[in-house]
């Protein structure tokens, strides 16, 4: 391009005074702020507002904040109308400020960067359900200012309604504060914030889904859980309190209640927990909490527990990631099932007694992660995101004593004879080709670049085979595979082989089946088999049948079709992982894709189990050992 080009694309305005080179740009302005508005708002979360309009109290520097129903408004509509408002004693705005910042959607003056808190803010997880208003109190020095933003219902998008100034035609974007919705306890400086609902008879107090009924009040601690849920911990010396309910209001008639701190969860799961500790990761810490076994058994057997409380939804096992001490991907009760499964968390009795809280780091590629627009997870710059699968891998392997002995203790028995699977397995293992191996510097390393596994059946992981300074052989033809009896073979190549996996039985409930006959978990190197499976029920029922007639025929039965069960899973999930290392497959194992897709897929597992003929002649020929024969219709069957 040259020069002429270039100055006919741009004005050089170098010798213009800085003042003038700013005032030539027009900022862009946005004409369906409804649409926008409504659209993020329902990304975010229900009760989104709470935590918005908290840390902006908490970023004034705000002491106290304090949520509660509009005093005023009660008695004015003889205790029927229960308007959310919430007060801090933070640095406050003037008439200026509230204007500034309450008819913009982007407002605050923070840095809108991958790594900074732009997103959802306090407008708009509030307009959409306030098309009568939200108004804005504040006072500065005293002095106090008051704005109120609403839907235009001309144009359906929302904006500052002026205030009539006396009974002139004149108005004005910013009027004077009512000092009698000033706290005493705010003092020179703060702001107080009333929301006025799509109509002006609305219990916002109950929040946006339930203000139009009575019953939404009832929920005591609606806010105070919403709170405790998000925030982990609040700054020290800052004091938020909620207004709660000691009973269901009743229209026309005085509430009774009062103001219960909220801490955080923090301190929820520090006196519930009987043990604590911290787990560090490549790229993260994990925060974990034990709580004691406080389980009760209901009028059906099954276990329950108390959900009531400021914690309670840590009663069932709880995840979440930390950034900023807010919690982001909160996943609690059952939600959380499959989350902690990836820890290593298994068993039912200790998943619902533990508390995983993760950190991130700066990870490999040097970036931090940050919430995203919503404000509900967190994400690495690119929207990438967070590695839940490899940091249940990496603690899995790292799991603390305390965690460990509870999983111990918490899994159920079997009588699957699990030495018995291992032994005719490693009778096969020679027949069994491994990827090849080369000798390296520091190892072996395979010649495809991946690592090796350790031994079938061993825990521990291969040692290096070095011989350096052996004397060259000629490679006979046939060598690369690993022959019983050549275990001090100078010559011998180093091949990897995968542990064999165990496997528990679990109830479809238990697990997380979805309708598969197994799932298969390869951080903890695991098959969870599914009880309720409809292929292996049928089986079960069909033999517990045949041998009805002999005592106790049940639970020999049980134990014959369950070991032939997982022999035939844990066989072939053993012998797919020899296939790990070969180029051909090596998308097939690609662990940290969930769901995982491929050889060891919950599909492919369930179809390992369907074909009943094999099966059948199986457990047949066992059945008749363990009863001394088989019925007479089963043996007139076999001719």
């Amino acid at each position: 391009m040259t020069q002429e080009q270039l100055d006919y694309f741009h004005d050089d305005v170098s010798d213009l005074p800085e003042y003038q080179q700013r005032a030539r740009f027009r900022p862009m302005g946005i004409d369906s702020t409804g649409q926008l508005v409504d659209r993020a708002y329902r990304a975010g979360l229900p009760l989104q507002f709470n935590r918005e309009l908290v840390k902006n109290s908490i970023e004034s520097g705000a002491t106290t904040i304090k949520i509660g129903p509009d005093q005023i408004g009660l008695q004015d509509t003889n205790y029927s109308v229960y308007r959310y408002t919430i007060a801090d004693n933070g640095c406050g705005m003037t008439g200026e400020e509230l204007v500034r910042f309450f008819n913009k959607l982007s407002s605050s003056g923070k840095l809108m960067d991958d790594q900074g808190n732009f997103g959802m803010g306090a407008k708009i997880s509030l307009l959409p359900w306030n098309h009568a208003g939200i108004v804005v109190m504040s006072w500065k020095g005293g002095i106090g200012a008051m704005v109120k933003v609403v839907r235009d219902p001309y144009t359906q998008n929302y904006a500052l309604e002026p205030w009539r100034l006396d009974d002139d035609d004149v108005f004005a974007d910013c009027t004077d504060a009512p000092e009698a919705y000033k706290p005493e306890w705010l003092g020179e400086n703060g702001t107080v914030l009333l929301c006025l609902g799509n109509s002006l008879d609305e219990n916002t107090y109950a929040g946006p889904t339930e203000r139009d009924a009575y019953s939404g009040l009832s929920t005591a601690k609606l806010h105070r859980n919403c709170l405790n849920e998000r925030f982990f911990e609040f700054p020290s010396g800052l004091d938020v309190s909620v207004w709660e309910f000691s009973a269901r209001p009743q229209p026309n008639e005085k509430p009774l209640g009062s103001f219960a701190r909220v801490f955080g969860a923090k301190k929820g799961l520090d006196e519930r927990a009987a043990l604590r500790g911290v787990v560090d990761l490549s790229d993260a810490r994990v925060w974990w909490w034990l709580m004691p076994d406080v389980q009760t058994t209901g009028a059906a057997g099954e276990n329950t527990r108390s959900r009531t409380g400021d914690f309670a939804f840590l009663d069932r096992g709880f995840t979440a990631a930390m950034h900023d001490s807010e919690m982001y991907d909160a996943l609690a009760g059952e939600a959380s099932k499959h989350r902690l499964h990836q820890f290593g968390i298994l068993w039912p009795k200790v998943r619902q007694n533990i508390a995983l809280v993760v950190a991130p780091s700066v990870n490999e590629k040097g970036k931090v992660a940050a919430p995203d627009t919503s404000r509900r997870k967190l994400i690495f710059p690119g929207g990438e995101d967070l590695p839940w699968a490899r940091w249940g891998e990496e603690f899995s392997r790292k799991i603390p004593e305390p965690i460990k002995a509870a999983l111990r203790d918490a899994a159920p028995e079997s009588t699957v004879d699990r030495q018995k699977i291992a032994e005719k397995l490693r009778e096969f293992t020679s027949r069994m080709q491994f990827h090849a191996m080369k000798p390296s510097k520091t190892g072996v390393a395979p010649a495809d670049g991946s690592m090796p596994g350790p031994d079938p059946g061993s825990t521990e992981p291969c040692e290096p085979d070095l011989r350096e300074n052996r004397p060259k052989r000629r490679r006979r033809k046939g060598a690369g595979y690993r022959k019983d009896g050549d275990e001090n073979s100078n010559n011998r190549q180093v091949h990897p082989q995968p542990q064999i996996p165990t496997a528990q039985w679990l109830s479809e409930s238990e697990g997380e089946f979805k309708g598969r006959a197994a799932t298969f978990i390869p951080s903890s190197n695991l098959i969870h088999i599914n009880r309720d499976f409809t292929a292996i029920q049928e089986c079960l029922d069909h033999w517990i049948r045949v041998y009805a007639p002999s005592p106790g025929s049940a639970k020999v039965v049980k134990e014959v079709v369950e070991q032939i069960f997982e022999q035939e899973l844990t066989s072939k999930v053993y012998h797919a992982l020899a296939f790990e290392g070969r180029a051909a497959w090596r998308e097939q194992f690609n662990f940290d894709r969930l769901p995982l897709q491929g050889i060891l897929s919950d599909e492919s597992l369930t179809l390992a189990v369907l074909g009943i003929i094999h099966t059948h002649q199986i457990i047949a020929t066992q059945l008749g050992g363990r009863f001394g024969g088989a019925p007479k219709s089963v043996a007139a069957g076999r001719k």
